[in-house]
């Protein structure tokens, strides 16, 4: 082996920032001719290689946690321990770390230090493919090892080493799929491997070069005779071997100087993000694929023409939030339990970023919001839109990032829920997990939370006001039949109030500073139906920031149930509420004592709570053929030309006014203000929409209802108040929002002209957001100023019925089993550029009514 000719052909392939430039290397150097071996001894190896990963920055992720892998195996080697012991091996990621580096605090304070030194990451040539290079100061590879390692495929390295991310042995090779010259078909060359062993690893099995650097290349090839690609890598013909040379001195690579570990360059790849990898490109992407990154890592940007410096060390999106208090609001973040189904109870690390109009920074623009983890690594990812269409954070979304740590869940679940590191299987366990985390989200706390944020997005002025338009609007809906019926649907039943019902926010309520009391609110034991759940308080006595505050901040928990799933609702007057709900598998009969506990450790605070469930039968409800009680409220009140509901609790059969025989018979007397709708009757509960017909406040005779069949009568008589129209009216229809231009700034995204309208959540329709400063309003500035203010009403009154009309159409819209397309709210794009062409349609014919 000629010891001087490899290590000029190495430095030749180090200074080759282009697949092109390696492949004149290997020709011009004859290497062509040398020894090709089959990537992990299989000439049938693209399937395994190619069928990974689907996106390339998924990909290269394998390369870099090979990286972290190898960094700690390399200190675990040199503390003399065998890391497969699993007596004396870190039994996790977060120990090792620990044990090997001093834990996250020390690497913290010399993140940029230690990231230069043990883990880099660099781009060169194409600004459209650049070449990327991985290097590492782990525990390389004596230089035939190298095939039995890091070019093998499939093989059982690190399957009993429980502190490491690869245990498959297959990830490290998916980022080939995506290097290379794309023009390129008969040979193609991707990357190059170069490992040098320390010394430091005391080995028992040493070849005669084991302290040489050692390296390869590996290409793509098609082979004709199969018929097939194959992935192969460089060897010295004669003997098999991996080009080697004795390590005298380090190998330079840009600006560092490499004597052992290992480098991977990968060239021509197929990053998706275009630009500087260290500003707004790789490293975000490093950061939310790491958000708990074990180790810093370093980032240099070596292409040029590129603004916002050229190196950056990234140590994953929480640190990076941590280091940011000033844009955090006040107490977060903060860690909250929550029961996930069969993951179990787990922690959500919770970090709300103040509001935009708080704070002089904007809130972040990445879209993935909750991240699921194991040792660092997402597994899961749900985006903003999931927050706001699904959990109805519709105001508070675009400031949440929840972390959720699953390192310690059981292997077979673990299984279940994760077919790669890209997403969760879409299987029934993922739903549940994703249906409890949604209960989490519900929580009082924040909504309230959301509603503040909406307040803060936009002054009181966005509030639509103007009565007279709002009656028209309302007309125009009630003239649609179909629209009529959408918003009649689901209102006139309430939701069953169950036990421990959350009272309102007491504004005079102070509370003590410490609680005082941890007693149960109501009675025990505490009954739930089958496939329903109920609420259960604890009355602390304690004031209003017992959990946010930083100093003497409470804690709550619960112990793990067998039955029941268990996630916090509010703290409000004192009290602190939970809901149960049972477990899918669990059946009725089942009775458990579950055990609450309130702490304030910094005052050694602790109580206990207990209280006994039991899961009943859900009674379906039957009702009587001839009902006993007809109960109306004791009074109604109804806006000025105004809507609302009157609801009458009884007990017959939903059926009572419809069946064929012997029906029941109900009439309402003619009265001078009041409109009645359909009588609709459902479990007990008899509804009837009102109109209030009257335009001035004034007194009212009472509401007389006869109900008549075979066997009874009751006459019912019901005093009605009618009041102000500043009182907001019980009406269904969504409320239309003003958004201006100088509030475009305060919501996320921001607005601006081509914006005309917004739908905030997909999931019921509250709320309509109108721009009236976008482009279709500007463009009636050209109309005659005496017909300006008809045709801006026409035109808003327009935009918010085809806004309705648009959400029934796309509120079902599903894109491939997904409501998101990347990350983005599908929906939303499509309504958005719906609603720009009907606005530039309805300019034009309110221009031809004018003429």
């Amino acid at each position: 082996m000629d010891y001087k000719k490899n290590k000029k052909i190495l430095l030749e392939f180090l200074r080759c920032q282009t697949s092109e430039e390696l492949e004149k290397i290997v020709k011009g150097e004859k290497l062509n001719q040398e020894g090709w071996l089959p990537y992990g001894g299989r000439s049938q190896n693209a399937g395994d290689i190619e069928g990974q990963m689907l996106e390339a920055d998924n990909a290269l992720m394998e390369k870099i946690t090979n990286s972290i892998d190898a960094i700690l195996m390399r200190r675990c080697y040199e503390e003399g321990i065998d890391p497969c012991d699993r007596k004396t091996a870190p039994k996790t990621m977060a120990e090792a770390v620990e044990k090997f580096f001093g834990g996250k605090e020390l690497l913290r304070e010399k993140r940029s230090e230690f990231a230069k030194e043990w883990l880099r990451v660099t781009a060169e040539g194409k600004k459209d493919r650049p070449t990327i290079t991985i290097i590492d100061k782990g525990e390389g590879q004596q230089p035939n090892n190298i095939k039995e390692t890091i070019l093998s495929l499939g093989k059982d390295i690190k399957e009993k080493i429980p502190f490491v991310y690869g245990t498959y042995n297959k990830g490290g090779s998916c980022p080939l799929g995506f290097a290379g010259n794309p023009c390129s078909y008969d040979f193609n060359y991707l990357q190059l491997v170069l490992c040098r062993r320390p010394p430091t690893i005391k080995d028992k099995e040493k070849t005669k070069n084991h302290d040489h650097f050692g390296f390869t290349i590996v290409r793509k090839r098609f082979d004709y005779a199969s018929d097939k690609f194959t992935y192969e890598y460089l060897v010295e013909k004669n003997t098999g071997d991996i080009f080697s040379f004795p390590a005298e001195e380090p190998v330079e690579i840009s600006d560092y100087r490499f004597e052992e570990g290992c480098v991977v360059k990968l060239y021509d790849y197929q990053l998706p993000q275009r630009g500087n990898i260290v500003f707004r490109g790789l490293n975000e992407f490093i950061d939310k694929k790491l958000p708990v990154s074990p180790l810093p890592i370093y980032l240099k940007e070596l292409r040029s023409g590129y603004g916002g410096g050229i190196d950056y060390s990234v140590f994953g999106l929480k640190e990076k939030l941590l280091r940011k208090k000033e844009s955090l609001r006040d107490t977060y973040p903060q860690k909250l339990p929550v029961d996930l189904g069969e993951i179990g109870k787990k922690e959500v690390e919770l970090f709300i970023l103040k509001h935009k109009a708080e704070s002089k920074e904007n809130p972040s623009d990445m879209l993935e919001r909750v991240f699921f983890t194991k040792d660092g690594l997402v597994l899961h990812t749900e985006n903003m839109s999931w927050l706001r269409n699904e959990c109805d954070l519709v105001d508070l979304s675009p400031y949440v990032f929840a972390f959720i740590d699953i390192s310690t869940i059981n292997p077979p679940i673990a299984q279940m829920l994760h077919s790669g590191r890209e997403k969760f299987k879409n299987n029934v366990t993922t739903r549940l997990v994703l249906d409890r985390l949604k209960i989490f989200f519900a929580s009082e706390t924040l909504k309230e939370l959301d509603k503040e944020y909406g307040k803060l997005g936009f002054s009181s002025e966005s509030a639509f006001k103007d009565e007279a338009f709002r009656k028209e609007l309302m007309k125009e809906v009630e003239n649609q039949p179909e629209l009529r019926d959408f918003f009649e649907l689901g209102e006139d039943f309430p939701i069953k109030e169950d036990d421990g019902k959350e009272p309102p926010q007491d504004p005079d309520y102070e509370g003590t500073y410490l609680p005082e009391k941890f007693d149960l609110v109501g009675s025990s034991p505490r009954e739930v139906e089958d496939s329903s759940y109920c609420k259960i308080s604890f009355d602390t006595g304690a004031d209003a920031k017992l959990f946010e505050r930083r100093e003497d901040r409470g804690e709550y928990d619960w112990e793990k149930s067998e039955n029941f799933q268990i996630a916090f609702s509010s703290f409000k007057n004192g009290r602190l509420t939970f809901r149960v709900d049972p477990n899918q598998e669990t059946k009725p009969p089942q009775e458990e004592a579950l055990v609450f506990h309130l702490r304030v450790p910094s005052k050694n605070v602790e109580m206990k709570g207990i209280v006994t469930v039991l899961l009943r039968e859900k009674i379906p409800y039957e009702g009587k053929k001839f009902p006993t009680f007809f109960t109306p409220p004791k009074k109604i009140k109804i806006p000025v030309t105004g809507i609302t509901h009157l609801r009458i609790q009884t007990d017959a059969t939903n059926n009572y006014f419809e069946r064929d025989e012997e029906p029941g018979l109900i009439n309402f007397d003619e009265h001078d203000y009041i409109e009645f709708g359909n009588p609709r009757l459902k479990d007990g509960i008899l509804a009837v929409r009102l109109r209030c017909l009257s335009d001035e406040v004034k007194e009212s005779k009472d509401i007389k209802v006869r109900i008549k069949d075979k066997e009874n009568e009751f006459n019912l008589s019901i005093p009605v108040k009618i009041t102000p129209p500043e009182t907001e009216p019980q009406v269904d229809l969504p409320k239309p929002e003003t958004v201006e231009r100088k509030n475009w700034a305060n919501d996320t995204p921001e607005w601006d002209e081509d914006v005309v309208a917004r739908i905030p959540s997909w999931r019921d329709l509250k709320r309509i957001k109108i721009n009236i400063d976008s482009r279709p309003f500007d463009d009636l500035k050209k109309i005659p100023a005496h017909s300006r203010e008809a045709a801006k009403d026409m035109l808003f009154k327009q935009i918010y019925i085809n806004s309705i009309w648009m959400f029934l159409e796309f509120k079902d819209l599903d894109v491939g089993g997904n409501n998101s397309v990347n990350g983005a709210d599908i929906k939303g794009q499509v309504f958005e550029k719906a609603i720009r062409a009907a606005s530039k349609m309805t300019i034009q014919n309110i221009k031809k009514l004018i003429r």
